[in-house]
């Protein structure tokens, strides 16, 4: 990008968020188990769906913030997808040796061969949104404020309203409608798509191409009421179908888009500066600063290095585990940097 200014305000939402999506994993009931480990509708489990809930925009949230700052360039560069991919791979050895090491996994040679596959969702469809983004910016940029509006309503309401209504149709009536869905023939992908990063990311552009104005009292009083509904709907899923927020907690549910829409607003407001003193005290990257780290955010830490079998005796929230693994998220990822930036030197 040209411009080279750091946004204290938007750095902290992202380490923030990137703890968040720690959060998500540790309730994930394949890989933390969080929700299923917590006694049924204890105070517990109450903590982490609201948790859930209120973290469920973190995906969405990184890709808002992508479109904010690279809507002003299309310029870019394409050996920060090449570094993304490498950075998978890294942190995909980086794990699995923790693994061994800690027992949960056996070491095997083909283990071992297929961790050189950059096997992340995230990555892969965000390198895509990044290549093209720049035509997006210039067809997005043609529009007049007026036009960009409709696009963007138009488009989520049909590609994330209305698929969030089939989805809800196939869950409460238990039977599946292949291609009623304008996303996938099976139903909305839960938001795992580039239709859904697109419209996240022509969001993002909108807001910076947009100087609206709004109160923060008005703001905080939406989030609030956004992750109540978003809370609410998630226990009436638990409550009626058992499941885990199959639809209330999908990338594309329309409320989970409004929820990182209006905390980005609500962190763009904050005045950082009279919280820190030193700007570059929570600055966490490069210059690449906008490309998002993923491989760190999308690899599970609590699930390396603790035996999620271990806590099913204990059903309570290991909120300790959480902080300590925070703690070596942030570590981690600030070596890696300060590495990467002394290798990019003898280039």
């Amino acid at each position: 990008m040209n411009e080279k200014i750091r946004n204290s305000n938007i750095e902290l939402l992202r380490i923030l968020t990137a703890m968040g999506i720690m959060i998500l994993h540790y309730n994930n009931t394949t890989m933390g188990r969080g929700l299923t480990l917590a006694e049924n509708y204890s105070i517990n489990q109450m903590l982490l769906i609201l948790l859930e809930s209120l973290f469920i925009c973190g995906v969405n949230l990184f890709v808002l913030i992508s479109g904010y700052f690279l809507s002003t360039s299309n310029r870019r560069d394409l050996l920060k997808p090449i570094k993304l991919i490498c950075e998978v791979i890294i942190f995909n050895y980086i794990f699995y040796f923790i693994q061994v090491i800690r027992g949960i996994q056996e070491f095997s040679v083909e283990h071992f061969i297929s961790r050189i596959l950059p096997v992340n969702w995230y990555v892969m469809i965000y390198i895509g949104l990044y290549i093209i983004s720049p035509y997006l910016n210039l067809l997005f940029n043609k529009l007049d404020i007026r036009r960009k509006k409709q696009l963007l309503i138009l488009s989520i309401l049909t590609f994330c309203v209305y698929p969030t209504l089939t989805d809800m149709l196939v869950r409460y009536t238990g039977r599946r409608y292949m291609g009623l869905s304008t996303i996938e023939f099976t139903g909305s992908g839960s938001g795992y798509t580039i239709i859904n990063f697109v419209i996240i990311y022509l969001i993002g552009c909108y807001i910076r191409n947009n100087n609206t104005k709004y109160k923060f009292s008005r703001l905080l009083r939406l989030m609030i009421l956004n992750l109540i509904l978003i809370f609410l709907w998630a226990l009436s899923e638990r409550l009626c179908l058992y499941s885990w927020g199959d639809v209330s907690w999908s990338y594309c549910n329309p409320l989970v888009i409004f929820e990182a829409v209006l905390i980005f607003l609500i962190f763009k407001q904050i005045n950082i500066i009279r919280l820190f003193k030193n700007r570059n005290k929570i600055n966490i990257e490069n210059d690449d600063k906008y490309l998002i780290n993923s491989a760190m955010y999308e690899n599970d830490i609590l699930g390396m290095i603790y035996r999620f079998d271990e806590l099913d005796k204990y059903k309570k929230i290991k909120i300790l585990s959480l902080i300590i693994s925070s703690g070596v998220y942030l570590e981690l990822f600030r070596i890696y940097n300060r590495l990467y930036s002394h290798i990019a030197k003898l280039r």
